[in-house]
């Protein structure tokens, strides 16, 4: 038998023998089941014996003579909620043992930034007082007549499927709207005239060719007969880059790489092929595949980059590697190459002629000793050229395609069925199209003749696209269009050597007017 004291200098010895704080973060409770009680291990505390509950001793609950509705089950309030604690048991919350205030007691100093990120975000979707919340993120109940509230955490799938069922409801909601008999979107106002119009001598008025384009850096190539300029919305006029000794080899392809910025590929009408550093004006990488040959796509992939000249030969080369041939896409169109573009993901290319096919490319298809692959699939329901393409962000496998005059029509085909899902004329040939990325599933279209337009699509739930807005204010038909990455801002080049400039896919204000139309060129001398 010992003394007091001595008890007391035996508890005081075994607590000191106890592991830290910061450790015990890194443990978890032992629990031995039994079929009438479950035995909790906690090494902060004595041994403790719970029994369950059994069939015929159902748990007491303290009820209420009433029901009032309560938002703390609500699906919002569950996904904040369950997320909080789930972040915090992961950052070091430990349950607390009383069950008659089942809350988390955080055994780390994030506790109070954890608190009002919740109590904001509830304030944020309940549109309410922060000081109505309190620091769970639950409303505060003013009345209470029941037991003391329990959390009702939902299952992780549950929780996402649930949480972005939500998001995808409020993002039809605010752009599908109401758009009203005039075609014009609720939510932002789209002007009929370009904020900024520049002079652009000497483009070449030629379908098939692509002569403008946008780094990741906000900078616009252009591409003036043998001349390649570059422009920024912070300067008045373009710069010239580079320009061809042979003038009768004039560029006909522009790509700025995504992955890295200063990197531009150009492509000529004689074949040539260069990879550009803007920065140092050197060239680090050349193709010479295509000689003889106008090239009038280029994509890139990463650090592979894709081309296609006038006969349908489409080459990938990897930058990485010198001048080695990477893919050689055989089999697949018979007449000249005017459109290319990757998949978000970087496996499938999508490649439109003018043989009036649009051939879909696996990128891990097996190749032989040759490099060679053969088309996936192809679509063949264009009766003209397809210059436009463009992959759906928004959707897997789902892609734009836009025919010539003699098709005039916008297909969406789902690649996994291989069929249309919506079919529209335009009523004048496709020059250009572009998924929005900002904005779900919106669609704009650049148009040639008849009519040089642009126009603004929404793809809804009904299979058809439909029309939002109508953009006029060419003098001639537009010959290539480019959205800056952010989409703050549209380019088209057209056949009346004006490039213009207009903001389609956010809510602006009218820019000042001045000197927004002075004519500023691209450092040459106006020709007319």
């Amino acid at each position: 038998m010992h003394s007091a004291n001595e008890n007391d200098k035996i508890g005081r010895n075994r607590r000191a023998d106890l592991p830290s704080a910061k450790s015990m973060m890194l443990r978890k409770p032992k629990v031995l089941m039994s079929d009438k009680c479950s035995i909790k291990i906690n090494h902060r505390k004595p041994l403790t014996i719970r029994r369950k509950y059994s069939l015929q001793e159902p748990p007491s609950v303290v009820g209420g003579d009433r029901f009032i509705p309560t938002r703390r089950n609500s699906i919002r309030n569950t996904f904040i909620v369950g997320d909080g604690i789930d972040n915090c048991n992961r950052n070091g919350l430990e349950a607390n043992n009383d069950h008659k205030n089942n809350t988390a007691v955080l055994r780390g100093p994030n506790e109070r930034i954890k608190q009002q990120y919740r109590r904001f975000m509830a304030s944020t979707l309940y549109k309410l007082p922060i000081t109505t919340v309190d620091h769970d993120g639950l409303t505060k109940r003013m009345l209470n007549f029941g037991s003391t509230h329990h959390r009702i955490v939902a299952r992780p799938h549950d929780l996402i499927s649930s949480s972005l069922d939500h998001l995808r409801v409020l993002e039809d909601v605010r752009l599908i709207g109401d758009t009203g008999r005039s075609g014009h979107c609720k939510y932002r106002h789209i002007d009929n005239a370009p904020f900024r119009s520049l002079e652009a001598p000497g483009i070449l008025n030629d379908f098939y060719t692509n002569t403008i384009c946008w780094s990741k850096d906000n900078i616009l190539a252009v591409a003036l007969g043998t001349g390649l300029y570059f422009w920024h919305p912070s300067c008045e006029s373009g710069q010239e880059f580079l320009r061809m000794n042979d003038e009768s080899n004039p560029i006909t392809s522009v790509s700025f790489c995504e992955d890295v910025p200063e990197l531009l590929a150009v492509g000529t009408a004689n074949g040539e092929v260069v990879v550009y550093n803007i920065f140092t004006g050197q060239c680090v990488y050349s193709v010479s595949e295509h000689l003889g040959m106008q090239v009038g796509t280029i994509a890139w992939n990463k650090t592979t980059l894709t081309t296609g000249d006038k006969s349908g030969q489409l080459v990938q080369h990897d930058l990485r590697f010198d001048r080695s041939i990477v893919a050689d896409y055989t089999g697949g169109h018979l007449q000249e190459i005017c459109a290319l573009k990757w998949n978000p993901d970087g496996r499938y290319l999508a490649s439109g002629s003018n043989c009036n096919t649009v051939c879909i490319w696996d990128n891990a298809m097996p190749r032989n000793n040759r490099n060679s692959v053969n088309p996936l699939t192809f679509f063949s329901g264009h009766q003209s050229a397809v210059k436009a393409i463009d992959w759906c962000p928004d959707r897997r496998g789902l892609i734009a395609t836009g025919g010539g005059y003699a098709d005039q029509t916008v297909k969406v085909w789902d690649c996994n069925s291989g069929h249309v899902k919506s079919s529209v004329n335009t009523g004048a040939q496709v020059s250009g199209l572009h998924w929005s990325r900002t904005n779900l599933f919106e669609l704009l279209s650049s148009h040639g003749y008849p009519s040089n337009h642009m126009s603004l699509w929404k793809l809804g739930n009904d299979p058809d696209l439909e029309h939002v807005k109508k953009v006029p204010g060419f003098g001639g038909r537009i010959l290539s269009m480019a959205v800056s990455y952010e989409e703050e801002t549209v380019a088209t080049a057209g056949s009346d050597e004006q490039l213009r400039l207009w903001h389609i896919f956010r809510s602006c204000t009218k820019s000042p007017s001045i000197g927004l139309f002075s004519t500023p060129t691209f450092g040459v001398p106006q020709i007319r």
